[in-house]
């Protein structure tokens, strides 16, 4: 089987353990258990240039039936994603093979009372996320139909993209989507972005941040979607990088967000050539709540 290329400017990663990290969330979900099979350096510098990580059951089965063959043996499963580092320094998916030839078995986890999982809703309601900034809560049901989510529409548009962030701990923290349309809108009516945060710093606290244009019909367009873990400016930075990077490296005009330092110091690291402005109905209310 072939290694099929990577479709479009997909996610892109700070590190080799971060790609690992993305790569062992999705096997997890799935159902099988990932290693890092290769990885080499530069004769230059010394540093890691690409890796290669694979299904534990990747490589050819021995010559000989053994007595007792292992749980996990080797049957020439050739599932595993190949990455390699750009001259900026991050990691990207250069071909990426999603067929087993083995059973696996996706892991159903039991969650908690009060998690706010249903695992027989719909796939809309699966996306559902607890009222708090600490961490994005995905239960294991929901990081599998999301990372599957992303890679069954990227597969079937390559204009389609998405980014996600890792903690320390390997663990989801944010997570940014635009479809193919919205790449396209963008090239038209790139003139004035909204970085929306109403949902993150009402009473609602839902960490989630879309980027909202207008058409020349004065309609709203939706030019991206994220789940953030906190309201950071590390986090603001990495989602309007991925962004930046979504839209061709191409900074709006105007850039209108909240009126908060965090996105201003944001913004201006990010896109210092767009003009900057506080969204007039934040300035308003503000002056109306002081009043």
């Amino acid at each position: 089987m072939e290694a099929e290329p990577a479709a479009g400017p997909g996610p892109e990663f700070n590190s080799k353990e971060e790609a690992f990290a993305f790569y062992q969330a999705h096997a997890k979900s799935v159902g099988f258990s990932a290693i890092i099979k290769a990885s080499r350096r530069s004769r230059i510098s010394g540093n890691f240039i690409d890796a290669k990580f694979a299904c534990t059951r990747y490589g050819a089965p021995p010559s000989h039936k053994p007595k007792r063959a292992p749980a996990r043996a080797k049957t020439d499963c050739k599932a595993s994603m190949h990455v390699k580092r750009t001259p900026h320094g991050t990691w990207i998916i250069s071909s990426f093979i999603k067929h087993h030839n083995h059973q696996i078995s996706p892991i159903h986890s039991n969650p908690k009372p009060n998690n706010n999982v249903n695992n027989n809703a719909s796939p809309s309601r699966k996306l559902k996320v607890k009222k708090t900034l600490q961490h994005l809560p995905f239960a294991q049901g929901d990081l599998q139909f999301l990372l599957n989510a992303f890679m069954s529409m990227q597969n079937e548009n390559p204009n389609f993209f998405f980014a996600v962030d890792f903690n320390e701990e390997q663990r989801l923290r944010s997570v940014f989507w635009v479809d193919a349309k919205a790449r396209l809108d963008y090239r038209h009516f790139s003139d004035v972005v909204l970085l929306d945060t109403t949902h993150v710093k009402n009473e609602c606290r839902l960490p989630f941040v879309p980027f909202v244009g207008v058409n020349h019909h004065l309609q709203f367009l939706l030019l991206g979607l994220a789940f953030v873990s906190d309201g950071s400016e590390s986090t603001y930075v990495w989602l309007m990088r991925n962004w930046l990077r979504a839209m061709g490296g191409r900074a709006p005009k105007v850039m209108l967000t909240d009126c908060d330092e965090v996105l201003k110091r944001a913004v201006a690291q990010v896109v210092p050539e767009s003009c900057h402005c506080f969204c007039l109905w934040h300035v308003l209310s503000k002056d109306k709540g002081a009043v």
